[in-house]
């Protein structure tokens, strides 16, 4: 291994979509941010409410109701193309397929594991 492979930052990125479920990835945010190997990026995502027919009705987005401690980047000018975290955390793996909300399409799981070496999904009551 050379110097600049030793020296190079663990890229973790967080892709939280509601704020009351925060608490669940934010212990690991904590502890990831004050790693001086890593390099923490939080991304809130928008997300989708659905009717009782599956159907899309809504569209939300919590970005501006996380702590200001916690940096956030807009998922709009986030790239997974250009970022290529090393790992990412979620807290929804359901993709289109939960009946009460979606994440937007760009944030599936099925597509966001094409960009990591790692992509971990922490349920929401761990």
């Amino acid at each position: 291994m050379n110097k600049e492979e030793s020296s190079k930052k663990i890229k973790v990125a967080f892709f939280p979509y509601k704020i009351s479920m925060w608490d669940s990835l934010e212990s690991i945010w904590e502890a990831t941010d004050r790693d001086e190997s890593c390099e923490c990026q939080v991304i809130p995502i928008p997300y989708y409410s659905k009717n009782a027919d599956g159907e899309i009705e809504k569209e939300h987005y919590e970005g501006a109701a996380f702590a200001k401690k916690v940096p956030i980047i807009d998922y709009q000018t986030y790239f997974l193309e250009q970022e290529m975290p090393d790992v990412m955390y979620i807290h929804n793996p359901y993709d289109q397929n939960n009946r009460l909300t979606s994440v937007h399409p760009d944030f599936y799981s099925s597509r966001l594991k094409k960009y990591a070496d790692q992509l971990i999904y922490l349920p929401y009551y761990t």
